[in-house]
Order: structure tokens, then C-alpha cells, then sequence
């Protein structure tokens, strides 16, 4: 009698308290199947199926990364193209935790078309610290175009609208200019 070894991926342990057979199939007697596999077939399925629902769910996150990271970047590339500068109105702001703490600013604008849209942005953690409240930290500040606050300078294109940062290097207003853009912009 010959001896043939089997290698098999189960996912799963076997029953070793049963007593391993061969198992023929009654249409072909060429096709024999060890007792633990047969047996292990249903734990298999679901180990199967789980994989596939985490991989499918891992796909679904990358993709809506991928998709939120090309709306950012069309609406970049349009406001490179044409920047209008626009005067926006803080109409809330609130501290966000997912997936890393922001402060999101909602602000309102007028377009260019003349309608007035909502637009919302995070500003990143600059400097925040273990054991001190997310209130407490240090983040990134749009351009502020009154003393209250409650201005803000955005650039504005066909597909919405951006906080301009005061990290945004190349732009140095003074007092006069931000005037100038107020009037501008209203």
C-alpha cells in the first residue's frame, strides 16, 4: 500500500477526536478526500468569507481616501488657474477627532455666479501635548480679514472655495490691502 503526503490551507484546527477516512466520491473513484477536510469544509467558507468582507472593507477605505484626495486636488488645480479672493463669514466652528484632530471652520461666500455657498475646512494640529485638553492646542489660522474673526479671506473657484493659512508664505497683507480685498470681494 503506498503512502501519499497532502497539503491543504484549512484556516481552521481539525477534530482530532475523531478518528480520520477516506471518503470516496461515489461518481468518480479516483477522487478521495480525507474525513478532517470534508468535515472542515463550512469553517473554511467563513473564514473565506471574512477575508473577503476585510479585504472588501479595506478597498472601500482606500478608495474613498483616494476619491476625497482627488476632490481636494481638482479643486486646488482649479483655484491655481483662476483664484478669485473672496471675503468668508465664519458661520461655525467645532473641534473634529476622526481621524486625527482639526478644527473644522464652516464659512459661507459668495460666489462668483453671485450666489451665496457654505463651504467647510479642517486646519491641522500645529502643537498639541499629552494630558491637555484638544481645546488647548495650537492650530493652523486662515487669514483673518477683520479684528472679530468672523471674516476670513478664501480664494474661490467654479468648484468651491479654500481658507487661505496664515502659513501660506508667499502672502503678506497689510491692513490697507485687506481693506482693499474686503471691498473687493463684497
Amino acid at each position: 500500500m503506498a503512502t501519499q503526503s497532502v497539503t491543504a490551507l484549512t484556516f481552521v484546527d481539525f477534530d482530532r477526536s475523531a478518528p480520520p477516512s477516506l471518503k470516496v466520491d461515489p461518481g468518480d473513484d479516483e477522487a478521495v478526500a480525507l474525513s478532517w477536510f470534508v468535515d472542515a469544509l463550512p469553517a473554511r467558507w467563513v473564514a473565506l468569507v471574512v477575508a473577503s468582507g476585510g479585504l472588501a472593507f479595506l478597498a472601500a477605505v482606500i478608495g474613498g481616501g483616494a476619491w476625497a484626495l482627488l476632490s481636494e486636488f481638482r479643486l486646488y488645480r482649479t483655484l491655481a488657474r483662476d483664484p478669485k479672493p473672496v471675503e468668508a463669514r465664519v458661520v461655525g466652528m467645532r473641534l473634529v477627532s476622526s481621524p486625527g484632530w482639526a478644527r473644522e471652520v464652516r464659512f459661507s461666500y459668495r460666489a462668483a455666479d453671485g450666489s451665496e455657498r457654505t463651504a467647510k475646512q479642517r486646519l491641522r494640529v500645529l502643537k498639541g501635548k499629552r494630558g491637555v485638553a484638544p481645546e488647548h492646542w495650537t492650530y493652523e489660522e486662515p487669514v483673518l480679514l477683520s479684528q472679530g474673526g468672523d471674516c476670513l479671506l478664501a480664494l474661490a473657484g467654479t468648484r468651491g472655495a479654500r481658507l487661505v493659512k496664515t502659513s501660506f508664505e508667499p502672502l503678506v497683507l497689510t491692513d490697507a490691502e485687506k481693506q482693499r480685498l474686503r471691498t473687493v470681494a463684497a
